[in-house]
């Protein structure tokens, strides 16, 4: 009798874990429904159409050609779907695209060529495994050789003005060595001996009739795709939105400074600002001073007019602190 008990005890037991657990398991697929039938849908990926005529820096690209046009596809598709670095890009172009434009047209470059610095480091001032650094991507030996102040306290990479202005004497030095500008836009990644190099062995002078390494040849085609997408997002309606709130220039005051600042934190809450907004709109700084004397040059920091994180700043210092003029600009 007990030994009956005992089994009708084990069945019962057994029933309600497993009707438990099949109801668990009911409710975890209902759940899923439930949040898949009220999630945001995810754009498919589709094919995207390669222009029948295209013009990079002035010049035609031969997309009838299967190979230019095969590999124009992958990184049009390339950079399409790569959505955090195309967003980020639209928004900063906004930012920063004016001050390119302008020192480009001065200078006498393309201005398809600004496209080069999205691809380089999509308008920010990144750092790459190498030393490259800043919007070009320049490194310390190129800039320093092209007038730029690259040390431990001052870093003019990080300037995107100076910096681009840089790449322009840089690249006009290419430009001298390879001709033409899609030629500049692949010596710019591989270096112009190299380019040329590889034209002596193949007997070959267009960039799209030279075999080169996968990472240039991957550069110059991602400017052309940077170029496409950002001039006729229109025409892409599932990317069209992704700059619905782009970051825009703001009203700044740019201050001379002639004199040695001992301490730029103190320098901050002087001028009312947070020591972190300082470094935030001059990145080239590298230290928590700056030296002047002994360099023969004035350097300019550029301040936000009304800083959000600004606190009461202490009672001013005149003796520790340099006397500087400000001038009110857009950056």
């Amino acid at each position: 009798m007990k030994k009956v008990q005992i089994s009708l005890l084990v069945i019962l037991v057994l029933a309600l874990v497993v009707g438990t657990v099949y109801n668990r398991l009911e409710l975890g697929q209902q759940l899923q429904q439930n949040l898949l039938a009220s999630a945001a849908p995810i754009d498919a990926v589709h094919s995207l159409k390669v222009p029948e005529r295209f013009l990079f820096c002035g010049q035609p690209v031969p997309l009838y050609e299967r190979d230019v046009r095969e590999k124009f596809e992958r990184e049009l598709h390339h950079v399409a779907y790569s959505h955090t670095n195309l967003v980020l890009s639209q928004k900063r172009a906004q930012r920063w695209f004016p001050l390119i434009e302008k020192i480009l047209e001065q200078e006498g470059l393309p201005d398809d060529f600004k496209y080069v610095a999205v691809v380089e480091s999509t308008l920010s001032n990144a750092v790459s495994y190498a030393g490259a650094a800043g919007f070009w991507q320049l490194m310390p030996e190129t800039a320093q050789a092209m007038g730029l102040e690259v040390n431990d306290e001052v870093d003019e990479r990080f300037d995107p003005e100076k910096a681009t202005r840089a790449m322009c004497r840089y690249v006009k030095q290419i430009k001298g060595y390879v001709g033409d500008w899609v030629s500049v836009t692949a010596a710019y990644n591989v270096g112009h001996g190299s380019l040329l190099r590889s034209r002596g062995a193949q007997r070959r002078r267009s960039f799209f009739d030279l075999h080169l390494n996968a990472q240039t040849t991957a550069h110059v085609y991602r400017a052309m795709a940077v170029k496409e997408l950002m001039e006729n997002r229109h025409q892409y309606k599932k990317l069209a939105r992704y700059d619905h709130r782009p970051y825009v220039p703001v009203a700044t005051i740019a201050i001379e400074v002639k004199e040695d600042i001992p301490d730029l934190v103190a320098f901050a809450q002087a001028h009312g600002v947070a020591y972190k907004t300082l470094r935030n709109y001059n990145e080239w700084l590298q230290a928590d001073y700056l030296k002047v004397s002994g360099k023969n040059k004035t350097y300019t920091l550029v301040l936000p007019a009304q800083d959000p994180l600004a606190q009461p700043a202490p009672e001013a210092q005149p003796d520790s602190l340099p006397v500087l003029k400000a001038g009110v600009t857009l950056l």
